[in-house]
């Protein structure tokens, strides 16, 4: 889970509200992951959690870790820098959560195209077995985050000008 990068984006008052929220109903663990081994690493080692919330830099089909937005930068950098729909791996990892979990994609435009696209929260919704997967449809501003409910979480994800309701909500529910 990424919380800072070199532009601030995730190291600001909204987003540290956002944590303080969670606090409240959550005992809270916070990885900072470069490369998706550690954020499977992560998983692995917390069985049970009932909240998943994968900070980074998207777009339809990846969310960047690290410290940038690797689709502004050169490409020294390769696809274990990203969570992305080709990490099929990511499925055994997500077994570790809670039955009933949440999972925020907090990262732009990962539900893009809703459930017509091959974009990352449908991914992840089929990899994770029936648990909720939230994320925004398009560009992400973090005062646009409107937390409904803490425990289960819910949130209502806002367009840039605040108007428009960006949230992408998704459950594979196997029965």
């Amino acid at each position: 889970m990424n919380c800072a990068d070199q532009y601030g984006v995730f190291a600001n008052p909204d987003v540290i509200s956002f944590h303080d929220q969670l606090k409240q109903a959550y005992d809270l663990r916070i990885e900072v992951a470069e490369q998706e081994q550690e954020v499977y690493t992560a998983l692995e080692e917390s069985v049970n959690f009932e909240l998943l919330v994968l900070f980074g830099h998207g777009i339809k089909e990846s969310l960047s870790l690290g410290e940038n937005d690797l689709r502004e930068l050169p490409v020294d950098k390769n696809e274990t820098y990203t969570i992305d729909v080709s990490d099929n791996e990511l499925e055994k990892y997500l077994q570790h959560l809670h039955p009933s979990a949440t999972i925020f994609l907090y990262s732009c435009s990962t539900g893009s195209g809703w459930e017509k696209e091959n974009n990352l929260a449908n991914k992840i919704a089929g990899w994770a077995k029936g648990r909720t997967v939230i994320a925004p449809q398009e560009a992400l501003k973090t005062s646009r985050v409107n937390v409904d409910s803490i425990y289960p979480l819910e949130v209502r994800l806002l367009d840039e000008t605040g108007n428009k309701d960006i949230t992408y909500v998704v459950s594979n529910n196997l029965k």
